[in-house]
């Protein structure tokens, strides 16, 4: 029984991860007009160990992606994205503009205009 989950829970693992990174790497060798030999050169192995990546016979490690996206000239990310390019999310410095509203009286009205502008006597219009 445990034999059967571990063996169904590797195939959904290779099914939502590896297959969609392979058919992927195919994109991006196809995109760019590259041979099997020179991502295999990439990665430091021979073609035919490339092929077997590609047909889920061989596994590929995060080093390999490495290189191969250094290779290729791309970040490990946008390996797994394309041929979207992964944006990360950043903050932004854009300024909010607002407007705070307080009901005074005329004479705290004052105050507060003498307060923010130094004392200096200012006509409030009614």
């Amino acid at each position: 029984m445990k034999k059967e989950e571990n063996m169904k829970k590797e195939k959904n693992t290779r099914e939502k991860y590896y297959e969609p990174l392979m058919k992927n790497l195919e994109k991006i060798q196809i995109d760019r007009g590259i041979t099997q030999k020179a991502m295999g050169e990439y990665m430091d192995m021979d073609h035919s160990q490339y092929s077997k990546i590609l047909k889920g016979s061989s596994g590929i490690s995060i080093p390999q992606l490495a290189k191969l996206a250094s290779g290729l000239d791309m970040r490990i990310i946008d390996l797994f994205t394309y041929p979207d390019i992964y944006v990360l999310e950043t903050e932004t410095d854009d300024k909010v503009e607002s407007i705070l509203q307080i009901k005074l009286s005329k004479r705290q009205k004052q105050r507060v205009f003498e307060t923010l502008f130094d004392n200096k006597t200012i006509n409030i219009l009614e």
